[in-house]
C-alpha cells in the first residue's frame, strides 16, 4: 500500500471524517461562482469555540477535537 491509501483508510474508517468531507465537498461545489463562503467559516468556527468553551469551562474535560461541531457548522453554514 502506497502512503495516500494508509492516510485514507486511516481517515475515512470514522463516520465524523467522511461527514466533513462531504459536507465540505458539497459546501465548495455550491460556492463555484458566488464567492468565498464565509457564513460557512463563521458558522464552524463559532460552533468550534462553544464547544470547546462548554467542555473547558463547564464539563471541565481535556481538550479534543470538536468534530462533531465542524460537523454542525457545516449544516448550519
Amino acid at each position: 500500500m502506497n502512503a495516500l491509501s494508509k492516510y485514507i483508510t486511516k481517515y475515512f474508517h470514522s463516520m465524523y471524517y467522511v461527514a466533513i468531507s462531504v459536507l465540505s465537498l458539497v459546501a465548495v461545489v455550491e460556492s463555484i461562482g458566488r464567492g468565498f463562503p464565509v457564513n460557512v467559516v463563521v458558522a464552524v468556527l463559532t460552533a468550534s469555540v462553544l464547544d470547546i468553551a462548554i467542555k473547558r469551562l463547564w464539563l471541565k474535560s481535556a481538550f479534543a477535537m470538536p468534530l462533531s461541531a465542524i460537523i454542525t457548522g457545516l449544516i448550519v453554514g
